[in-house]
């Protein structure tokens, strides 16, 4: 129940639309108990002394309660189902928010079905749990007002009456524990569900290259199988709440049947009470009906808003700083200084970095597979946090930047290229709203992806489909070039981006880079010697550590790692020229 301590805001800001909504709903109630005392009369009337005209008015009455009771209730219902709506809007809106402000440590944990499936069903299962409300508000006014007329009516037939009520609270009482749990279950498992298909979908094209299609679908079938017979578990447990609310509310019906057609008999009961009296024993069956339904939607919705709970209440790892050092433009001297890095419950990735990078400078990192290359790019935007003192920009730890203004001084091209399903115009200015059609065509021809697109037929209108399905690889990272160039960043960080296009291509866009690069520093990031044999400054990492530096002749000369790195590559050059 703690978790519905988030909700409380949200029904705090729309009270006053179901405080409403609770007037509305002793209005209905009021116009609704009216309607079995005037048909009492009606019939105590007819019997006593045959009066067409009372009984007319009485009609007339009747059906003038009953519209009016209408109008109420269409009222309790807009003002309730409107509230509940519109904190379901809210909600979604900050569950979306917040999960923008999550850092990458999450995601890594996080199935993105698992978010999908909070993003939508959890939702809605909240959402129910307000409209609950209602149901629940209704039955708690109709209880009180029925056993108030009741009672003055016939007080022992009353109170028998209420062994049904009492038996259902008991009832209640005993399944709603495996309700709850029930439910929670099967919301995971949709996730679950949810995450499998989202993969398998993502991944369609190495299923289908590995004919793996049957074994796809024996695995859903089988994760299908587990949500059917949780929910068929669940629908038992609510089916068997339903059922005994019906008969123990059928037990009070035969029970007013036995006790108040006794007092008929006897002359202490009239005809017209006995109806009146049944009429309001048969309001309370849809108010105790309601206890069992409303009692599944709060036991769902209470699970499903601790699901939410556990999302927004995760924080994340990287935050601005709480004492910012603001930058008025970046220059991009960029400087390491004793930097030792390593993710969670694991060991060091980088090991006492040292290294100066002037603004302006390009740098070439390279070295084996693991070594640690993208892990020190990746610390510059701040994807992950560097500890305190061990990384600056112009001069001001990392740390203390502004994470908006830091990134945007950024162009990042990662290792895997994503692209949105949206036009290449759009993919390009991504990351710049204002991004004019002069602006984004300059970065196109930079990234050397200019001529290709415009041989499309939609040219920079062409759909990429999703994640650029519809682009080859060399493509889909000339497009990733182009979108980070189209900042006009002071920092631009080429994170092997070029592995995906032939020799001769990577040389033309180098060469297309070179005026891009020219009065910003450039960290660029390639497994091939030929990338980066032009950069000032050549960085060799080896087990995390700066293993060399220099220029590429200074490195050949010394012949150490980078040596015996360019003399293989060369060596496999020549081998597939023959």
């Amino acid at each position: 129940m703690k978790a519905l301590a988030t909700l409380w805001p949200y029904l705090k800001r729309h009270r006053a639309a179901l405080i409403w909504g609770f007037v509305f709903v002793v209005c209905t109630n009021v116009a609704q108990f009216i309607i079995p005392r005037v048909l009492g009369l009606a019939i105590d009337r007819l019997r006593a002394a045959p009066d067409l005209g009372f009984v007319g008015w009485c009609a007339l009455g009747i059906i003038g309660l009953a519209l009016v009771r209408g109008i109420f209730q269409l009222v309790m219902r807009w003002f309730i189902i409107g509230a509940s709506r519109k904190i379901e809007f809210e909600l979604r809106q900050n569950l979306y928010g917040h999960l923008q402000t999550l850092s990458f440590g999450y995601f890594n944990k996080m199935k993105t079905g698992d978010i999908l499936s909070r993003s939508v069903s959890d939702i809605e299962g909240v959402r129910m749990l307000i409209v609950g409300f209602m149901y629940l508000s209704n039955t708690a006014i109709a209880l009180p007002f029925a056993l108030a007329n009741m009672f003055q009516m016939n007080a022992f037939l009353a109170l028998v009456s209420l062994i049904p009520l009492v038996l259902l609270a008991v009832t209640m009482r005993l399944l709603a524990p495996r309700l709850h749990e029930a439910s929670k279950i099967v919301q995971e498992q949709l996730a679950t569900i949810s995450s499998r298909a989202q993969e398998n979908f993502a991944g369609v094209r190495v299923v289908k290259a590995f004919a793996q299609e049957p074994s796809e679908q024996n695995r859903f079938r089988d994760e299908s199988d587990k949500y059917v017979r949780m929910n068929m578990r669940l629908a038992r447990m609510r089916a068997l709440t339903t059922a005994l609310i019906y008969l123990l509310g059928d037990f009070g019906i035969l029970v007013i049947l036995w006790v108040g057609g006794k007092g008929i008999l006897s002359g202490s009961f009239t005809l017209g009470d006995f109806i009146a009296f049944q009429a309001y024993q048969l309001m309370l069956l849809w108010p105790m009906i309601a206890v069992g339904w409303v009692l599944t939607l709060s036991q769902r919705g209470v699970a499903s808003m601790g699901r939410l709970d556990e999302v927004l209440k995760s924080v994340p790892e990287i935050q601005d700083p709480i004492e910012p050092v603001p930058l008025e433009r970046v220059r991009g001297e960029i400087e390491f200084r004793g930097l030792t890095f390593a993710y969670p419950d694991a060991q060091p990735v980088l090991r006492d970095v040292r290294l100066h990078v002037p603004a302006g400078t390009t740098v070439a990192v390279v070295g084996r597979t693991g070594s640690g290359k993208s892990t020190l790019v990746n610390l510059i935007p701040r994807l992950f946090s560097s500890p305190p003192g061990t990384l600056f920009v112009d001069g001001v730890d990392v740390n203390r930047i502004p994470l908006a203004e830091l990134r945007h001084a950024i162009g990042y091209v990662p290792q895997e290229t994503f692209l949105f399903s949206d036009t290449i115009r759009e993919n390009i200015a991504f990351g710049l709203a204002n991004a004019t059609d002069e602006a984004v065509e300059r970065a196109a021809r930079q990234a050397q992806i200019h001529d290709s697109i415009v041989e499309f037929p939609n040219g920079y209108a062409q759909i990429v489909g999703e994640r650029g399905v519809t682009l080859s690889g060399g493509q889909k990272q000339r497009v990733a070039i182009a979108r980070a160039l189209v900042l006009d960043p002071a920092i631009l960080i080429l994170d092997d981006c070029l592995s995906a296009v032939d020799t001769h291509t990577e040389e033309e866009i180098l060469k297309g880079l070179r005026d891009a690069r020219r009065g910003r520093t450039c960290f660029l990031i390639s497994h091939r010697v030929s990338t980066v044999q032009d950069a000032d400054l050549i960085v060799v990492l080896d087990e995390g550590r700066v293993a060399e530096r220099g220029t590429h002749a200074d490195l050949i000369e010394a012949d150490g790692l980078y040596a015996d790195m360019y003399r293989r590559q060369m060596l496999e050059a020549e081998l597939e020229a023959m």
